[in-house]
């Protein structure tokens, strides 16, 4: 056993997830920070327990709730399907689950369908979040050839609906990649603030509760390193989040 792994067994309880996969594989350090649920991610758990509701047959209401588009994707599908579904991802990550929308269960093909309820729209095409689920999917319940992974956003006025196909093998290798990146996260913990490895990035600072406080982007922000980046988008979204959390 190395280094890290002895390391890990001192760690009671993961507080690496799924849904924030995005982010800790980017910048290692965010991990140590907490975030805290808003009015929208509560509008969205609401969302998602009338959609599962509707799935599992209890009710045809919508209660006002802009699901249609999702309830139709999954009904469209068939197969054996699992609605809000814990998968246990602890031989990747320790003490880590993640609980999927929806998975469907074809012969040799699955489909893990993310139900999405804001309005900032989601890509499926290097989602660790679902790939992290296909892999739960291939440990948890069958090994089958594909994973089709997928977004759904019925909310968006057009493109709401994103797909990622990866082969099992090409999943395992992605996701054995980003249980290397996991370790590196969780003994960021272990760390004192000035000795953690800090990255910041256009994906990662966006949603991290430490940007307003983070020394390492406003050395960015405050500096000419902005002026190295590829293009002003860049520039502007590393700056959006900055500025968005100085200001609340």
């Amino acid at each position: 056993m190395g280094l890290i792994d002895n390391q890990l067994e001192n760690v009671k309880h993961s507080v690496l997830s799924p849904s924030s996969a995005y982010r800790w594989t980017k910048c290692p350090a965010s991990v140590a920070y907490k975030s805290t649920a808003g009015a929208e991610a509560e509008l969205g758990t609401k969302a998602h327990e009338q959609a599962a509701m509707i799935l599992n047959g209890l009710t045809d209401d919508l209660c006002g709730y802009q699901i249609d588009t999702y309830i139709q994707a999954v009904k469209e599908l068939e197969g054996e399907r699992y609605i809000e579904y814990r998968l246990n991802l602890t031989s990747l990550i320790p003490n880590c689950w993640g609980t999927a929308d929806c998975i469907v269960l074809q012969d040799n093909t699955a489909y893990v369908i993310d139900l999405k309820y804001g309005m900032d729209k989601g890509e499926a095409i290097e989602n660790k979040q679902l790939l992290l689920y296909a892999y739960g999917v291939l440990t948890n319940l069958k090994m089958v050839e594909t994973v089709n992974m997928v977004i759904c956003q019925p909310r968006l006025a057009y493109e709401s609906i994103s797909t990622w196909t990866l082969s099992s093998n090409e999943i395992m290798t992605r996701c054995n990649q980003i249980g290397k990146q996991a370790k590196i996260a969780l003994l960021q913990m272990e760390l004192e603030e000035k000795d953690r490895n800090f990255c910041p990035s256009r994906e990662g600072c966006k949603y991290c509760p430490h940007s307003k406080n983070c020394k390492a982007l406003s050395l960015i922000v405050s500096h000419e390193q902005l002026e190295g980046m590829s293009s002003k988008l860049d520039k502007a979204f590393m700056l959006k989040p900055w500025v968005d959390n100085i200001l609340t």
